[in-house]
Parts: C-alpha cells; sequence; structure tokens
C-alpha cells in the first residue's frame, strides 16, 4: 500500500520556534468550554448569565487568536503564508460571494455578527476560515496535531462525566437547567454536534493510536455514546452511526493494518448503539418515528412535523432560495420570515441555510471547500494518523449538520479539524 509522502510541503513553514501557536487557538475554545463547565457547578445562578457569558468567552478567544495570526504572520520565516491549493481556492471563492452578498443586502448588525444566541454572522465565518481553519492547517507537527485532539477528548470527557452525574446521581442547578439534556451548551441538540465530534475522534483513536491512545479512546467513546444516547439527539445519532460505516470502509481499504482493530470498534459500536436504542424508549420511539416519516415523505403524504418540523422548513427555505439563487438574503436574512411560518428562525440545514443567506454558488463552494479538506486528510499515510482523525471527525459534524444549526461553541471546532486534516505532512 502506497502512503502519503511524509515530506513536507517547499511552501509550509521553516521554522519550529512559534508552531505551537497555532495550536492555541483550539485550546483556547476547550479552555472556555471548561471556564463554564467550572462556572456552571460554582455558580448555582450562571444558568441564566451563560447567554451572555458564553458568547463573551468565545469572541475574547477569537480577538486572541486573530492576534495570534497576525504575529505569526508578520514573521519572515514563520511559513503562514503558503501557495494557495484547491481548498484555498474554494473557501476563499466562498468567502468573495459571502461579501457580495452582504453588500448587495447591507451591512446589518445581524448580517456581520449574526442574532444572539447563535452569533455566527458574516464576521464570525471569515475568522472562522482565516483564523481557526488558517492556524491548524500550518501544524506540520504531528505531537502538536495530536495535543489538540487529545485536549478536545478530554474536555468532552469531562463535561459528559458532569453531565452524566448531574443526570443519574445528583442534580447541579445550572447544568441544563431549562433543558436537563443540553449540560453547558443553550440546548440540547447543540450538546449533541459537539459529542459527534468526540465520538469521532476518540474512534480514530481506538483505530489509529499506540496502545495507551486506544484504551483512551475505547473509555471516552463510551462515555460520550451514553451522553448521546441519554441526549436522544436521533440525527446526531444517525450521523455518527453513518460515519462510522464510512470510517471502518475507509480503513478496510486504504489501511488495512488497522482493519481489526476498526473491525472492533465496529462490534463495541454496534453492541452499545443497541443497547441505548433498547434502554432508551424515548430514542427508540424518536428513530421509529423517523423512519415512519421518510417513508410518509417518500409517498408524498402529510409532512408537516416530519423531522420535528424540519422537512416542512426545508420545503420553505428552498422556495426562497430559488426567488433568490445567486446572492440569497443575507447572513440570517431569512431569520424573521421563517419565524412567522414556523416558529423556528434558522433552516436547521448549514449547507442550506449558507445557500439562502449568500446564494447557491456560495453553498456550493463552501461543501466543496468541506469535502476537499476532508477527502486531503483521509489520503494522507499512516505516518500521519492526526489528520485521518481529524477529518474522520471533521467528517461526522458535516453529516450531523445537514440536520443542525452552526453555533459560536461548536462550529469553531469544525473549521479546526478541517484545518488538521488538511494540514502539512510532519516533518
Amino acid at each position: 500500500m502506497k502512503h502519503a509522502s511524509s515530506e513536507i510541503s517547499p511552501d509550509g513553514p521553516q521554522n519550529d520556534t512559534r508552531e505551537w501557536l497555532y495550536v492555541l487557538p483550539g485550546i483556547l475554545l476547550c479552555l472556555a468550554a471548561l471556564a463554564m463547565l467550572i462556572a456552571d457547578i460554582l455558580f448555582p445562578g450562571m444558568a441564566d448569565r451563560q447567554y451572555d457569558l458564553y458568547p463573551a468567552i468565545c469572541r475574547t478567544v477569537m480577538v486572541i487568536s486573530s492576534a495570534v495570526m497576525l504575529l505569526q504572520a508578520a514573521g519572515r520565516r514563520s511559513g503562514f503564508l503558503q501557495k494557495p491549493d484547491l481548498t484555498d481556492v474554494f473557501f476563499a471563492g466562498f468567502v468573495l460571494l459571502m461579501l457580495v452578498s452582504t453588500c448587495i443586502n447591507g451591512f446589518t448588525h445581524e448580517a456581520l455578527f449574526s442574532v444572539p444566541y447563535r452569533y455566527v454572522g458574516v464576521v464570525d465565518l471569515m475568522v472562522y476560515i482565516a483564523v481557526y481553519m488558517g492556524c491548524s492547517r500550518r501544524i506540520a507537527s504531528k505531537r502538536l496535531k495530536n495535543a489538540f485532539l487529545m485536549y478536545f477528548m478530554l474536555t468532552a470527557d469531562l463535561i459528559g462525566g458532569v453531565f452524566i452525574y448531574d443526570w443519574f446521581i445528583k442534580d447541579i442547578p445550572a447544568i441544563g437547567s431549562e433543558n436537563p439534556a443540553s449540560a453547558i451548551f443553550f440546548h440540547d441538540n447543540h450538546y449533541a454536534y459537539f459529542l459527534v465530534i468526540a465520538i469521532m475522534i476518540s474512534i480514530g483513536y481506538f483505530i489509529y493510536g499506540n496502545v495507551s491512545e486506544m484504551i483512551a479512546g475505547l473509555v471516552s467513546m463510551l462515555l460520550n455514546l451514553f451522553a448521546l444516547g441519554v441526549n436522544r439527539t436521533a440525527g446526531c445519532f444517525l450521523a455518527v452511526g453513518a460515519s462510522v460505516v464510512i470510517i471502518f470502509i475507509y480503513t478496510v481499504i486504504r489501511h488495512r493494518e488497522y482493519s481489526r482493530r476498526a473491525l472492533i470498534l465496529a462490534v463495541f459500536y454496534l453492541a452499545g448503539a443497541i443497547f441505548l436504542i433498547i434502554a432508551n424508549g424515548i430514542l427508540r420511539d424518536d428513530l421509529i418515528l423517523l423512519v415512519k416519516e421518510v417513508c410518509e415523505i417518500l409517498r408524498g403524504g402529510d409532512t408537516t412535523y416530519a423531522g420535528h418540523g424540519r422537512w416542512r422548513l426545508w420545503k420553505i427555505t428552498v422556495d426562497y432560495i430559488i426567488d433568490e439563487p445567486f446572492f440569497g438574503y443575507g447572513c440570517e436574512g431569512i431569520s424573521e420570515t421563517l419565524y412567522d411560518y414556523v416558529e423556528i428562525a434558522s433552516p436547521h440545514n448549514e449547507p442550506l441555510a449558507y445557500a439562502a443567506f449568500f446564494g447557491i454558488p456560495a453553498a456550493i463552494l463552501y461543501v466543496a471547500g468541506c469535502i476537499s479538506s476532508i477527502v486531503k486528510g483521509l489520503r494522507t499515510g499512516s505516518s500521519d494518523t492526526g489528520r485521518v482523525i481529524a477529518a474522520s471527525a471533521a467528517m461526522g459534524y458535516l453529516i450531523s449538520s445537514l440536520f443542525g444549526v452552526a453555533m459560536f461553541y461548536t462550529a469553531p471546532y469544525f473549521f479546526i479539524l478541517m484545518g488538521l486534516a488538511a494540514s502539512y505532512n510532519e516533518r
């Protein structure tokens, strides 16, 4: 089997002295999540304040990360500037069309910084691409790539452990006080997007890691899979299942030396998933209902409430996209209209949302950039498994985003993972 070369690109970084700073944005995001976890444990009244505090902390991380990027780019031998490739072209095109759409539809506060609660506007998306993805793409060291992946897995394990303790043992007033399945996040679905990433990273370490990483990956997978089962978000549960199937097939074809581990992992996951479906009646009923709703959609029957109303929401969004196919309505431009129809202010499908916001060409470029990054990671050799693990986690999020909403505390991880997947090979 031929592996991708482990030689660094001639356009890659030539100086290691400050490369660790490229990991800083991801570590700071994890620290922000842990800070909210600690605050929720220590201060019962944090449940109401976190809607302002958590976005403020994440915006502060954006400012610090942007400063890091500028400092790195200013260094003559930092290697920050590189020859653009296809992934860069796709995302640059997406940003350009996003700006054109904003010029046409207006530079409103909602367009630039999104609405309160979601906080993913034009400025945020540009920072996610240029800074979060830009920094992580320039990490050549396998050790530094693993540093972020391991730190994220540890963060997820701590949040999951506290969440399960709160759910089954003792109530923590500020943990999911309004929605008990949401942990430190604002909604149970949002926690599920985070769990998809955590589970896929842990699966990656079980398959591709050394013995200690494999054990840590198995423990983390079981913990966060259990948390996802309690969370009961069917779309994310199915997204993980689809990702596991893809990674299993990929490993058997591309990395046969890990096929036995992939088989063991698939058995563990299947057993855990079946246990959760049997044990959790609500999750089981949701999955059965989902199958019935899909059949009803195929038959052309009443689909008003299919997918908790998502199918109707998507149909309405598509109608609006058809009316403005090229430049859309601007970021959050159809939020109020959707709310008037179905009392939900987001399409709950990220690519579809970007098509409505910025136009169909922009959405195509966005999806192409995502797929390009993930494919780069999956094409790498076994000498740099961090890229494969990051690619599998990014793929899991991308699938879950077909049912979800981009949020300020989950979407940044996706761009960091895409950057790691498309990053330099280790020297």
